[in-house]
């Protein structure tokens, strides 16, 4: 008993080994620069709102309060710019923000492991490869039947793309560790009867997924239904009182953070969630997504490796969400409940989410739903396994794990576009307006204005405040951003002004910005070029009446 209980333990430490080590290695052989390769793009829309949330107002601008990110994680990541130990922009803020993620991570890894364990304390040795995931190895023929320089064609913007939806593409800065941490945590505490002995934290934990990332509503009212289905608790008065315990613990916090909203926002939900949702109407543009990368299995051209990977991540779990009632065996009722909710999240992004807006961080229980399975189904066949063997087995996961990480996650030109931006160019950016910052209407994720220390409006949307984004939905956010005094336009990323120079004419400038959708009309303005990079397509631009 002794024996199979450390063998347990073994597996589990060796998994979380196979999450932290070659993040750790990797950024330490390669230097800081390498820690913009595990952040996100978005991650930097956190980080602005997490410095003039310590500046006294919750604003990516810093001066109209918006609520466009998911409250938990922003409040985490606040809390070293609240206690004045972050300000201006630093690599610390990534070195923090990984370390967050990897600490929530490993946490899940550690409740998740301890959620599996069999009645004798073993494990399955396979759980050591779950940082890889099933989910990832079905999806790598995508990202292996292209070449090094082929994958780095396909986004020239940000460089090659890892295999997104291992844990180690989830160490992202992002909310998606605390998503997963919610969500063990959930499986330990429903593997410990929580709902039954302590209803109380368990609806806590409830609501605690669900603030971790709002759209896991969807996971989290399934398994709510679930308990209440098995528990019942119309029966008898004593189970009434626990449901009504369990169901009071799960919605107060919810309905206190959209109470919150409305009073300090001016929308109920965040403005970033209805700006990319198109609820209740359709979008088609994932249906076609869809079947061009369905096409490209017969023959026809094979789409970019971002259509690939948006459509497998609601496709993969999708389906292993349909096929759970077949191949399940343990654990059959809980991770049902999270099958439920994860096929009517995937659902709702497929019909209501356009296919370019929604990252790879929006499907991590979808992910990881998938080697759960793969893990109940392989138990069957593990159980009786010998300790000599489980360590050979488990051996066997770390060695090929490491050698998936340097194939298929780690790619040395990921965000060097970020790096070289905020080691080379910011400087001289700050230096061009020392003492007269400009403000921006940045077309980014935040890149400029985190490197830059420059306020900048979100002018893709997220980070706007209710008024802001209402001009963004009319097409005027040029005319509010102007009467802000926000009255430079830029981006680093998806705007590049490869064809200006500081000479160039208002018609050359107007011909950049009408390839901003947001910019228009634009008679009415006088545009000029007010910073041009030497050595790369960076600009910024003033308009002005």
């Amino acid at each position: 008993m002794t024996s199979w209980r450390r063998h347990g333990y073994a597996v589990i430490v060796s998994a979380v080994a196979l999450l932290v080590v070659p993040i750790v290695a990797d950024v330490i052989a390669s230097g800081p620069a390498r820690l913009f390769a595990y952040v996100a793009a978005d991650t930097f829309y956190y980080l602005v709102v997490a410095r003039h949330t310590g500046e006294g107002v919750v604003a990516f601008d810093g001066g109209h309060p918006s609520n466009g990110f998911h409250p938990l994680w922003q409040a985490l990541v606040s809390i070293p710019y609240l206690l004045g130990l972050l300000g201006g922009p630093s690599i610390a803020d990534l070195a923090y923000t990984l370390v967050l993620s990897l600490l929530c991570i490993s946490t899940a890894v550690l409740l998740l492991g301890l959620a599996l364990r069999r009645d004798d304390g073993s494990l399955n040795p396979l759980f050591a490869a779950l940082p890889v995931g099933a989910y990832a190895l079905i999806v790598s023929p995508a990202w292996l039947t292209l070449s090094p320089q082929a994958l780095r064609e396909q986004n020239l913007l940000e460089g090659s793309e890892p295999l997104f939806g291992t844990l180690w593409s989830y160490a992202n800065g992002m909310e998606t560790p605390l998503v997963l941490l919610a969500f063990a945590l959930i499986f330990w505490a429903w593997r410990a009867d929580f709902p039954h002995r302590r209803p109380a934290v368990f609806g806590l934990c409830l609501a605690f997924l669900t603030l971790a990332r709002l759209d896991h509503l969807f996971v989290a009212g399934a398994i709510y239904a679930v308990i209440a289905w098995r528990q019942r608790w119309w029966r008898n008065s004593e189970l009434l009182r626990s449901g009504v315990i369990l169901t009071g613990s799960f919605a107060l916090p919810v309905l206190v953070y959209l109470v919150m909203n409305a009073l300090f926002f001016g929308s109920i939900v965040p403005v970033s969630g209805e700006l990319k949702s198109t609820f209740p109407s359709p979008t088609i543009q994932n249906a076609r997504t869809a079947a061009h990368v369905v096409a490209s299995f017969f023959g026809a051209p094979r789409p970019p490796i971002f259509d690939f990977w948006r459509i497998f991540q609601l496709a993969v779990p999708g389906m292993a969400a349909l096929l759970a009632p077949v191949l399940l065996r343990r654990d059959r009722a809980f991770l049902l409940a999270t099958s439920f909710g994860v096929l009517t999240l995937a659902s709702y992004n497929f019909l209501f989410v356009e296919t370019y807006g929604q990252g790879h961080w929006y499907m991590p229980l979808g992910t990881l739903l998938v080697s759960l399975i793969a893990l109940d189904v392989s138990d069957h066949w593990l159980a009786d396994v010998r300790p000599a063997r489980v360590a050979v087995i488990v051996a066997m996961a770390l060695v090929l794990g490491s050698a998936f990480f340097l194939r298929l996650h780690r790619h040395a030109d990921y965000h060097a576009r970020f790096s070289q931006f905020f080691f080379e160019e910011a400087p001289l950016v700050r230096a061009r307006f020392a003492g007269h910052p400009p403000k921006l209407l940045e077309f980014d994720d935040g890149i400029v204005s985190w490197a830059t220390g420059f306020d900048a409006m979100s002018a893709w949307g997220p980070g706007l405040d209710a008024e802001g984004a209402a001009a963004f939905k009319r097409g005027n956010l040029f005319e509010i951003a102007d009467q802000r005094g926000f009255n430079h336009a830029t981006s680093l990323v998806y705007f590049g002004a490869a064809a200006l120079t500081e000479t160039s004419s208002p018609e050359e400038i107007s011909k950049w910005a009408r390839s901003v959708s947001a910019v228009r009309p634009l008679a009415a303005w006088r545009l000029r070029i007010v910073y041009r990079s030497k050595s790369t397509d960076f600009a910024i631009v003033e308009f002005a009446r």
